[in-house]
C-alpha cells in the first residue's frame, strides 16, 4: 500500500464533542501504524502528529468521534468507518467515525482498524483486528444502585397526583407507586 498523502509527516485532528478524553487512544493507535504497521503497507518512516486547538483545519484526516451512520453498503450498525484511499490519494480531508461507549481498549482497536482503511488496508487482509468480526467490550452501564443519589438526603418524599384516576381503580393504582419507590 502506498502512503495515500505522499507526505512523511500526517497530521491528525480529534473531534469529539463527548467529555471523554480520546488522545492517548488514538497515539497509540497511530503510534502503531509508524512502527508494527509498517509490515503492511510499502512506505517508510512515516509519522504521525495529533494536532489540537485550533490547528485542526490542517488536517490530513480527522478522528470523529461520535455516532457513526451507515458505512458504505453495510445494513448492520457499525462502531467505526473510514474511506478508503481511491486512486491511491485523497481528493479531500478524510474523516474516520468511531462510535463511543467502548473501553479504551476496544476504541483503540477500533480507531486502528480505521486508520488502517485510511492507509489502503481492507477488511480480507492482516493483521487480524483488520477483519470485522473481532470482539468489542463495551463500557459497563451504571444502573440505579449504582448511580449517586442526586437529592443528596436520604428520605425522598414523593407527590403523587392521583385526582385523574377513577374511582374503581384508586386503591390498585395507589399501590404501584408504592411498589416501585419500594424497588429503590
Amino acid at each position: 500500500y502506498n502512503n495515500p498523502w505522499n507526505e512523511q509527516t500526517i497530521h491528525v485532528a480529534i473531534d469529539n464533542p463527548t467529555d471523554r478524553d480520546y488522545r492517548a487512544i488514538v497515539r497509540q493507535a497511530l503510534r502503531y501504524w509508524e512502527t508494527d504497521g509498517r509490515q503492511w503497507a510499502d512506505w517508510t518512516d512515516l509519522e504521525f502528529t495529533l494536532l489540537t486547538g485550533a490547528d485542526t483545519a490542517e488536517a490530513d484526516a480527522v478522528i470523529r468521534f461520535g455516532a457513526v451512520r451507515q458505512c458504505g453498503g453495510d445494513a448492520t450498525a457499525p462502531v467505526g468507518c473510514a474511506p478508503y484511499p481511491t486512486g491511491g490519494a485523497f481528493e479531500r480531508t478524510p474523516t474516520a467515525e468511531i462510535s463511543t461507549g467502548f473501553t479504551n481498549a476496544s476504541t483503540q482497536t477500533i480507531v486502528r482498524h480505521e486508520i488502517g482503511h485510511l492507509l489502503g488496508v481492507e477488511h480480507a487482509q492482516t493483521p487480524a483486528f483488520m477483519r470485522p468480526e473481532v470482539a468489542l467490550q463495551t463500557l459497563p452501564r451504571l444502573d440505579a444502585v449504582n448511580r449517586t443519589n442526586p437529592w443528596a438526603q436520604e428520605t425522598l418524599r414523593v407527590y403523587i397526583d392521583d385526582s385523574a384516576v377513577p374511582q374503581p381503580l384508586e386503591e390498585t393504582v395507589s399501590k404501584q407507586p408504592d411498589h416501585a419507590l419500594g424497588h429503590y
